[in-house]
Parts: C-alpha cells; structure tokens; sequence
C-alpha cells in the first residue's frame, strides 16, 4: 500500500484506482467502501476507464458512500462503455435488458 500511496498522491490514476480495490478487498488496509469510492472518483477526475466502471458498480450496488441508484450506476457505465471498456459495454446491455 505504501508505494501506492506514494505514487497516488503525486497524480497517479492507476495508482489511486488500485488504493481503491485494495480498500475494498481490504488488502493493506480495512476494508473501507467509502475510501475504495474516494480513490475510484480520483482516479476518474483523470480519465481512467477503469475508475468509472468501478463507481458505476458501486452506485448499482449502493456500496460506501452512494446509495444505490440506477440511472447514476447507467450513467457511469456509458461514460467508460463510450471509451471501449468491454465489461461497461456488458454492464450497459445488461442494466437495459433488467429495465
């Protein structure tokens, strides 16, 4: 966690992205769905794909610090499935085919 950390703080995207899996797996550190979606959101103010697949999964499931909100969760998954992001693009088809 220690050498995540540090390269997070100094900007990094895939860095803050996996501080947030490893909070919420609790892996070198207690699990914590709020921090998990905090790092996730970090990560997403700079693009990363994977951050906003990740917040999409945690406001369709209601984890941390969002309550669980479809149309948000759908949200989410567009703006990584316009990118390519092949499991948003799977998440999008699904959450249609459920409404």
């Amino acid at each position: 966690m220690f050498w995540y950390l540090k390269t997070a703080k100094q900007g990094d995207a895939v860095a803050q992205h996996n501080i947030g899996i490893l909070y919420e797996c609790g892996q070198g550190a207690p699990q914590d769905f709020s921090q998990a979606m905090e790092w996730f959101l970090k990560a997403d103010n700079q693009g990363l794909v994977n951050a906003q697949y990740s917040a999409g999964i945690y406001y369709h499931a209601g984890r941390g610090r969002v309550p669980q909100d479809f149309s948000q969760a759908m949200e989410w998954y567009l703006k990584a499935a316009r990118q390519g992001y092949a499991d948003a693009e799977h998440s999008v088809g699904l959450t249609y085919e459920r409404s």
